[in-house]
């Protein structure tokens, strides 16, 4: 009998020890986890990249089989030289990956050509030869698209995306206010600031504070113009959920990557890129690239902080959060994230 109890404490001391480890499986590849914020990690093997890809993209299968979204979206670039297929995901890593794969693409270093050049590899909707039908989900194929290429992306928390424009775009020691003037600057604040007198001094006004952001020369700001006050995180986010798919800064993934139409071979999370990138690379043939090894190589820390996204969305009111998190909820599920909901 006291070796029967014996048994069943080994036992239930084993189980717990087991119920430990899963549980901090499963947690590892959340969204906000062990290694993404702010902890500086050692790059570990390649195979736990490996794992955790292949487990994101069985995952993503899964759902595509139960769902079978369709966005029509086209927004893939093929490099014939590499056979890579890339789908860029902005605030994801998307430039440094433009500019390397243009680098081998071109044959020249980016310094030397211009990158919106990369607009004559997109797979365009005239180029669409097989596209997804009915019920039966079938890859899209593409004039000039081997079967062969890899198509490949990368991923990032939707709100720290989202987070990382605003924070980009407001600083006051860069252009993007102007480069965003027309995406959705003007409309923010034609809608969140009271208007001049008359139409024309509002176009007068308005003029003048795009001149500014642009750091046009000798611009002079109207005292009291309201356009040049800065955009509040609020009013930002309002305009975000009247506007959810206008901007590739902050739609959400799963429809601007079409995940289930496109049919990715390999989706990377940036949150991962110390575990994964290795792996990726080497799948990739990339893995003697110069920047691209760099930052597998690095350590380094998360491109936004989950106490960023958090000091960010206590400024919002609970329904603006919600309705983001209700935005982002194929995000959530597709890339295993979680919401961010606080008081």
């Amino acid at each position: 009998k006291k070796l029967g109890y014996a048994f069943c404490l080994i036992m239930t001391v084993f189980g717990t020890i087991l119920l430990i480890q899963l549980n901090s499986d499963l947690r590892s590849d959340a969204g906000w986890f062990r290694i993404t914020w702010d902890q500086p990690t050692k790059t570990p093997p390649a195979t736990d990249g490996e794992q955790l890809i292949n487990a994101r993209m069985r995952n993503i299968r899964t759902l595509c089989a139960k769902r079978n979204l369709n966005y029509h979206t086209f927004n893939m670039y093929h490099f014939p030289t590499s056979s890579l297929t890339w789908a860029p995901l902005f605030k994801s890593g998307s430039t440094t990956w433009k500019v390397a794969l243009m680098d081998m693409e071109v044959g020249i270093s980016s310094k030397n050509h211009n990158l919106r050049e990369i607009e004559r590899f997109r797979l365009t909707a005239d180029k669409l030869q097989k596209g997804p039908g009915g019920k039966t989900r079938r890859r899209r194929i593409f004039r000039d698209e081997p079967a062969s290429s890899i198509r490949f992306t990368v991923v990032r928390h939707p709100l720290s995306r989202l987070v990382s424009h605003y924070q980009n775009t407001v600083s006051p020691d860069k252009h993007e206010m102007a480069n965003q003037w027309d995406e959705w600057v003007k409309g923010v604040l034609v809608k969140n600031r009271k208007p001049p007198n008359t139409t024309s001094e509002r176009d007068t006004m308005l003029d003048e504070a795009y001149r500014f952001y642009a750091r046009k020369p000798g611009v002079t700001v109207t005292p009291g113009n309201p356009y040049t006050t800065p955009i509040t995180f609020p009013e930002f986010v309002d305009w975000v959920l009247s506007h959810p798919n206008s901007n590739g800064h902050w739609s959400p993934a799963v429809r601007w990557l079409d995940v289930c139409q496109n049919e990715f071979t390999y989706i990377m999370k940036l949150e991962n890129e110390s575990l994964e990138l290795a792996y990726l690379l080497q799948k990739l043939g990339l893995s003697e690239h110069g920047e691209l090894r760099g930052r597998a190589n690095a350590s380094g820390k998360s491109p936004s902080s989950r106490d960023e996204v958090v000091d960010h969305m206590k400024v919002l009111s609970r329904k603006q959060q919600e309705q983001l998190n209700k935005m982002y909820r194929e995000d959530f599920s597709f890339f295993n994230y979680q919401p961010v909901t606080v008081s």
